[in-house]
C-alpha cells in the first residue's frame, strides 16, 4: 500500500518523511532536552524500505548514457540523463511490486557514479597480509563466536583502539583443519570504515548493490574479498562461511551470488545488511540479523525472503523500564543513557543472544549448521589488509 501510494504520489511519500521526522525532533527534546539525530531514524522506521524502493523504482527508469558523446552539450546530457523512459502511470503499474527496484536504479546510476569513484579514488587495489599484536579474532565454532569476533575486529580500528596492530580495511581469515586431514575457513568482513585509500570506503556501497553482475565485480570491497581468498589459499572444494557487519554483509551477499563456480561458500552469517535482492543459491544458507530502527538494513527497499534457507532474525530495543516481556532482554553492553545508533555490531551481537536463548528450532538449526561447516580445530587465523590508489 505505501508503495503504491508513494509511487503515484511523490508529495505523499515527502509529507510522510517529514511528518515522521518531525515526530523524531519532538520525542527528542522529550527524552532527552535536546536534539539527537537517531530519533530520526526512528520515527521514519516504518516507511523506510518502501520510500527507499520508490526512489529506486525511478532511478531504475532514468534514461542514463554510459558518457555524453562529444557532439553532446552538458545542458542536453543532463536533460537526456534526468528523462524517465516510461511515463509515470506505466512507471506506477510495473513498480508496485518494487522487487529489486534499488539494485535496479543502482545500476543505471552506476554508469555515471562508477567512472567518477575510479578517478577520484583510484582503482588499483592492494592487498597485504598482516600480523596483529593481540588476539582480536579467536575463533570457536558457534555464531555466537564469530559475532563477537566480528564485534572486535569492526569496532576496534573505527574506535580508534591500535593496540591490536591492525588497522581499517582489514579482513580475518579463520582456517580450520577437519578430521579427515581438509580444510574449512570462516572469513570475518568488517564494515564501512569511510576512508579514502579503503576498498571499505562509502562509495562501494553503490557498486556492490548493483543489479548488474559486472558492476559488482568492479568494487574493490569485493575484488578485496577475492584477492584475499587467493592469497589465503583458499581452494575451490573447501568449504567456506563468510561474517559480514553492513558493508561486510553485502560483500558475503554478493560473493554468495557471484562466486559460485571458484569458491564452495555453505553459509553467510550479516549483521545490518541491506541484502534482500541478492539471489544467492539454495546451497548457501543465510543467517541475517537486522535491527527494526537501524536504517542500513532497509537500504534494499525490500523485506527478506521466506526461503528454507534464508533466515532473518528482526530485534528491537527497548529501555529498561520497558513492560516484562516472555523473555527479558539480552543486554547490550556499554549502552549509555543517550539513543544511539543500532547499527553498531553490539547490537546485533545482543539480538541473536536473545534469539538464541529463546530455543528457536529455526535458530538451532542454523547454528548447527553454521558450527558443521568450520566443524575442527581452529589453526590459524590470518589477517589482510587492502588499500587503494590511483
Amino acid at each position: 500500500m505505501l508503495r503504491g501510494l508513494f509511487m503515484s504520489s511523490r508529495e505523499s511519500a515527502i509529507l510522510a518523511l517529514t511528518a515522521s521526522a518531525l515526530m523524531g525532533v519532538r520525542r527528542s527534546y522529550a527524552k532527552e532536552g535536546k536534539f539527537n539525530k537517531f530519533y530520526l531514524v526512528e520515527s521514519t522506521a516504518w516507511m523506510q524500505e518502501s520510500f527507499v524502493s520508490v526512489l529506486g523504482e525511478h532511478a531504475s527508469r532514468l534514461n542514463i548514457q554510459e558518457r555524453p558523446s562529444k557532439d553532446t552539450s552538458i545542458l542536453e546530457y543532463i536533460t537526456k540523463t534526468l528523462f524517465m523512459v516510461t511515463k509515470p502511470g506505466a512507471a506506477i503499474a510495473e513498480g508496485l511490486s518494487g522487487k529489486g527496484s534499488v539494485n535496479r536504479g543502482l545500476k543505471k546510476i552506476d554508469r555515471l557514479l562508477i567512472p567518477y569513484f575510479d578517478k577520484d579514488h583510484g582503482d588499483n587495489l592492494s592487498v597485504t597480509r598482516v600480523y596483529p599484536k593481540t588476539k582480536v579474532v579467536r575463533g570457536g565454532t558457534s555464531t555466537k563466536d564469530a559475532i563477537a569476533d566480528q564485534r572486535r575486529l569492526s569496532e576496534g580500528p573505527l574506535n580508534g583502539e591500535r593496540e591490536s596492530g591492525l588497522e581499517y580495511g582489514t579482513i580475518a581469515c579463520c582456517k580450520y583443519r577437519k578430521a579427515n586431514g581438509t580444510y574449512a575457513w570462516r572469513i570475518i568482513i568488517p564494515g564501512t570504515d569511510g576512508n579514502h585509500d579503503s576498498p571499505m570506503d562509502w562509495y562501494t556501497n553503490f557498486e556492490l548493490m548493483s543489479a548488474d553482475e559486472r558492476q559488482r565485480g568492479t568494487a574493490e570491497s569485493l575484488r578485496f574479498l577475492d584477492e584475499t581468498m587467493k592469497q589465503a589459499g583458499i581452494q575451490p572444494d573447501d568449504p567456506v562461511e563468510i561474517v559480514g557487519h553492513s558493508q561486510g554483509g553485502i560483500i558475503a551477499a554478493a560473493a554468495a551470488t557471484d562466486f559460485q563456480d571458484k569458491y564452495d561458500i555453505q553459509h553467510i552469517a550479516t549483521l545490518g545488511s541491506p541484502i534482500a535482492n541478492f539471489e544467492i543459491p539454495e546451497k548457501t544458507r543465510v543467517t541475517a540479523i537486522e535491527m527494526d530502527n537501524e536504517g542500513i538494513a532497509a537500504l534494499d527497499g525490500e523485506a527478506n525472503p521466506h526461503t528454507e534457507n534464508w533466515l532473518t532474525i528482526r530485534c528491537s530495543v527497548h529501555e529498561e523500564d520497558a513492560p516484562k516481556r516472555a523473555f527479558p532482554g539480552a543486554e547490550v553492553s556499554d549502552s549509555s543513557g543517550e539513543k544511539n545508533s543500532t547499527h553498531y555490531p553490539k547490537y546485533h551481537e545482543a539480538g541473536y543472544r536473545y534469539a538464541y536463548d529463546t530455543g528457536s528450532k529455526s535458530v538451532l538449526d542454523h547454528d548447527r549448521h553454521f558450527q558443521e561447516v568450520v566443524e575442527g580445530e581452529l589453526e590459524e587465523v590470518q589477517y589482510y589488509e587492502g588499500r587503494i590508489s590511483k
